[in-house]
């Protein structure tokens, strides 16, 4: 059963990336990042957000708080402003909590390995999988 899973999950990924490389050629600033900081941004915008909609929010992110510690060093509400119509406030609530706790616990690295990201409270299972598959 395990082999015929294996096998499975390699045809998968060799179609997936197929049609990625074929047909899914939309040019997105996160694409291809290997920031830690700006793949997990993009995850926290992007959650339950249309593409087109959230790519301005993170060029607006990104050119006002281009590092973690830029971002750890906001002012709450100015943070909010730029994050103002794409809701669930709560996702901005613990994207300024998680920066500064990564500035100040990690001197503003994102810790490498998922077992360090997944204690970060904030930063859930799938996004610290995300984040160490893109980066590390």
């Amino acid at each position: 059963m395990a082999k015929r899973k294996t096998e499975d999950n390699r045809f998968f990924t060799k179609a997936l990336m197929q049609w990625h490389n074929a047909i899914n050629n939309r040019q997105m600033p996160w694409k291809g990042e290997k920031d830690p900081y700006k793949v997990w941004l993009s995850e926290i915008i992007l959650q339950q957000t249309r593409v087109e909609q959230g790519r301005a929010y993170y060029e607006k992110f990104i050119f006002n708080y281009p590092t973690v510690i830029d971002l750890a060093n906001a002012n709450d509400d100015d943070a909010f402003k730029l994050w103002e119509g794409l809701g669930y406030y709560s996702r901005c609530k613990n994207l300024l909590f998680t920066a500064r706790l990564i500035a100040e616990n990690y001197a503003g690295i994102f810790p490498q390995k998922h077992e360090e990201l997944a204690l970060i409270p904030p930063l859930l299972l799938p996004h610290s999988h995300i984040i160490c598959h893109m980066q590390f």
